[in-house]
Parts: C-alpha cells; sequence; structure tokens
C-alpha cells in the first residue's frame, strides 16, 4: 500500500506527510526537497491527500506535518551545513506556520 507524494513517486505511508491546507508547499522548493531528503517523509500529493479522510491518513500510518518536524528538520539543516539564510527564512515561515 503505498501513497501519493507531491513529486509524483509512490511512497509507503510512513514515509509521507500529510500537509494541512494552511502549510501547502510547492515540491519545487527546497523545504519541501529537504523534508524528504533529511526526515525521509515526502509531502502528500494536494488532490490525493484531499480524497482521503484524516482518520484514513492516521490509520496507514501518514503524520501529519507539524512544528516537530519543522524543528527537527532545522536540526537536520544545520547538522548538514545547509541552514542557509534563505533556507531559514523559508523554514522560519514553515515553523510560524505550524504555530499558527
Amino acid at each position: 500500500e503505498c501513497v501519493l507524494a507531491a513529486d509524483g513517486r509512490w511512497v509507503l505511508p510512513h514515509n509521507a506527510l500529510a500537509v494541512p491546507a494552511r502549510l501547502r508547499l510547492d515540491p519545487a522548493t527546497p523545504i519541501a526537497r529537504d523534508l524528504d531528503a533529511l526526515l525521509g517523509k515526502a509531502p502528500l500529493d494536494d488532490g490525493f491527500q484531499a480524497r482521503l479522510s484524516a482518520r484514513t491518513l492516521r490509520a496507514l500510518g501518514v503524520e501529519e506535518l507539524d512544528a516537530s518536524h519543522a524543528l527537527e528538520l532545522a536540526e537536520r539543516l544545520a547538522d548538514a551545513g545547509r541552514l542557509t539564510v534563505p533556507v531559514f527564512r523559508q523554514w522560519a515561515v514553515l515553523l510560524y506556520r505550524t504555530a499558527g
């Protein structure tokens, strides 16, 4: 059983993130790519996610993007030496939106 990621790949549910509407990410942005590359969590395709209830996503084991993911991402970006000013700005916006 796989789910459709925003970049068009099919991934296992535990390797995917449901992204709330207020946090929608363009899959081409560095932050979206880093979620996958550094956390091993690919954002779900918007249309695919819209067809499944939150309950179904949870039952499949898909986590919802929240502040804990944003904080873990910052730690991994820093460890990898990739927390540049432009990336930090995108990350800060993500963290702010997860809190809202």
